[in-house]
C-alpha cells in the first residue's frame, strides 16, 4: 500500500485515524466520519483484503451464526446485542 506501512499485519500508528475508541464515546456517525477520508478508505480496503469482506460470528447464548461485515466490526465494534441486526450465516 502506498504511504502506509503494515508491520506484520498490525496497524500501529496511523495519522488521522482513531483505531481504538474505547476511551472516547463516539456516535455511529462520528465513527463513520473518522474513516471517511482517503487514508481511512485505504486502511479499510487493506483490512478487507487481509481478513475478508465478512466474518462468521457465533452468538454464544443462542448458538446462531451471523454474517457480519468486517468494516462494521472495525468502525463500530461489535457486541452480542448487535448480532440480530445482521443476516444469519447460510451454509
Amino acid at each position: 500500500m502506498s504511504g502506509l506501512e503494515m508491520n506484520d499485519k498490525k496497524i500501529d500508528d496511523i495519522e488521522g485515524i482513531c483505531l481504538c475508541g474505547h476511551k472516547v464515546r463516539l456516535t455511529a456517525a462520528e465513527r463513520r466520519k473518522l474513516w471517511d477520508n482517503a487514508r481511512g478508505r485505504e486502511v479499510l480496503a487493506w483490512i478487507k483484503s487481509e481478513f475478508g469482506e465478512f466474518k462468521k460470528v457465533t452468538e454464544a447464548a443462542t448458538g446462531l451464526t451471523y454474517k457480519v461485515p468486517t468494516e462494521d466490526i472495525v468502525i463500530y465494534g461489535l457486541q452480542a446485542g448487535d448480532l440480530p441486526y445482521y443476516l444469519l450465516w447460510e451454509g
